[in-house]
């Protein structure tokens, strides 16, 4: 009888390890398409210099802390969140470049 008990806890565990992981996936989309629309909207608008980095930064992290702390991710590791709000940050500032330079040259040149 006690195995089964240890068994339950186990598939317990992995499943709650499944679903943290799908929803980390589901994190780093979401902020690929942050850093995709933000990078639009400021190419489209004429935002040069500093103030695009600066208003990525703040709407980046703001809007990763929000979603990590609302769906009460956590690493598994660490048990805490600063790892998931910093995890994908290099792949997101590429991408938001990438769509701010060319939405910027397309509009503006």
């Amino acid at each position: 009888m006690g195995g089964g008990i240890n068994r339950r806890q186990r598939m317990k565990e992995e499943e709650e390890s499944a679903k943290q992981e799908l929803l980390a996936k589901y994190l780093m989309y979401f902020k690929q398409l942050v850093a995709l629309s933000l990078g639009i909207f400021l190419g489209a608008i004429g935002v040069t210099g500093y103030r695009g980095f600066l208003s990525f930064l703040l709407v980046f992290y703001g809007t990763s802390y929000f979603i990590v702390k609302r769906l009460n991710l956590e690493d598994d590791e660490n048990n805490n969140s600063i790892e998931m709000i910093l995890e994908d940050v290099p792949n997101s500032l590429g991408m938001f470049i990438l769509s701010w330079v060319a939405t910027y040259n397309a509009v503006a040149i």
